[in-house]
């Protein structure tokens, strides 16, 4: 799973973040990366607790792959733009 976390640029995502949105906003910019964790411990908590035990570990893995992808590129698109 840290592998993976790696090749879906988790972490660029903390970085690349708070700098994306220091160009609009300097204060909130320095926040960015502890709101998207903040947001990404939710995310964790709602999937083990209520989706794991719901749909089950493989179709969750499943659906997050390609919701990382998604939300990666859109990203992607707006820091070029």
């Amino acid at each position: 799973m840290c592998a993976l976390r790696q090749y879906t640029g988790g972490n660029v995502l903390l970085v690349q973040g708070g700098l994306f949105i220091s160009t609009f906003n300097k204060t909130l910019g320095q926040y960015t990366p502890l709101i998207i964790n903040l947001v990404q411990f939710g995310a964790i908590i709602f999937g083990i607790v209520y989706l794991q035990k719901k749909i089950g570990k493989k179709p969750a893995f499943l659906f997050s792959l390609p919701t990382m992808f998604v939300l990666n590129f859109a990203l992607v698109v707006a820091m070029i733009y």
